[in-house]
């Protein structure tokens, strides 16, 4: 059996989305918070065409490097 080096979840891609309480799905109001947690890096958002470009112009371009 041959494991995988590298994760298939890498902690170079994990996020936190925070949802605000005035976030409502039905009426389209999406918005909240994002943080990154590799390195901290937070951002608000307050609609989903947001959440969705902030994380993909953070998403890490090579995943991490497997340990020897």
């Amino acid at each position: 059996m041959v494991l995988h080096k590298l994760p298939t979840y890498p902690q170079s891609r994990a996020y936190v989305v925070q949802l605000h309480r005035d976030a409502a799905s039905p009426q389209g109001a999406l918005l909240g918070r994002v943080v990154h947690i590799a390195s901290g890096e937070t951002t608000c958002f307050a609609t989903g065409e947001a959440l969705l470009a902030w994380l993909a112009a953070h998403v890490p371009a090579q995943p991490e490097s497997p340990t020897p």
